[in-house]
């Protein structure tokens, strides 16, 4: 629900254009090769290249959201990794919840009507429990109840000053203006960052 071209994450942005503009196979380098001065986002287009090509997907038809959900698939591709070297199944049960967050925060902090909220598209959910795997649809669960998101709303309570709570006798939640107004800088920070970012893929 942002405004113009959306901010979410810059360095998804500059890549989406330049693997348009580029291709994939020229960035499909081998694992460790990357750019010196710049390895994080190096690393990052590279990897993305690799897994669109896996997945044999034509750069023309990739927009933000598709390039975003590659990421995430790469992103839990690595985890699963992980998780082979690292636990045992047979010694421990485990559980793995992915997802994408997915910001939605007002242009103007100080507007009060203009909720600030937080989403998440859910990934891959399951179990493993004796070392037999069980797929979770987290969608297929019921949704909290009021007095439910009350209940986990007065937890929060606890542990956070009464001025930046949300107020509790809604369903969904608004993000505490304190809260985004420390960790932004306000609106004008805020609307400055983004913009920052806005910019990435047609300065590079």
């Amino acid at each position: 629900n942002r405004p113009d071209t959306s901010a979410a994450c810059g360095a998804l942005c500059a890549c989406l254009g330049q693997l348009q503009a580029e291709g994939l196979d020229p960035n499909c380098k081998t694992p460790g090769v990357h750019d010196a001065e710049d390895p994080e986002y190096s690393i990052l287009k590279q990897r993305l290249a690799r897994q669109l090509k896996s997945e044999n997907c034509k750069v023309e038809d990739l927009d933000l959201v598709s390039i975003t959900k590659a990421a995430e698939r790469t992103i839990t591709n690595d985890l699963k990794h992980l998780i082979s070297k690292a636990v045992d199944p047979s010694k421990a049960n485990y559980a793995v919840f992915t997802g994408v967050q997915i910001h939605n925060w007002a242009t103007d902090l100080t507007d009060g009507k203009t909720p600030s909220l937080e989403f998440v598209a859910p990934g891959e959910c399951y179990t493993v429990i004796n070392a037999k795997q069980e797929k979770l649809d987290v969608n297929a669960f019921p949704a909290l109840s009021p007095r439910q998101l009350r209940l986990l709303g007065h937890v929060a309570e606890a542990q956070h000053p009464d001025n930046e709570l949300p107020d509790q006798d809604s369903v969904v939640q608004e993000i505490s203006r304190g809260y985004l107004m420390r960790r932004i800088g306000g609106a004008a920070g805020a609307r400055q960052s983004a913009m920052q970012y806005v910019t990435l893929p047609s300065d590079e």
